[in-house]
């Protein structure tokens, strides 16, 4: 299962996909 899962802190936002940070 592929879910991308977005977390909005403030004004930074963490994207984990694919043990991916942005």
């Amino acid at each position: 299962m592929m879910n991308e899962v977005r977390f909005s802190y403030g004004q930074r936002s963490f994207s984990l996909y694919s043990d991916n940070h942005e």
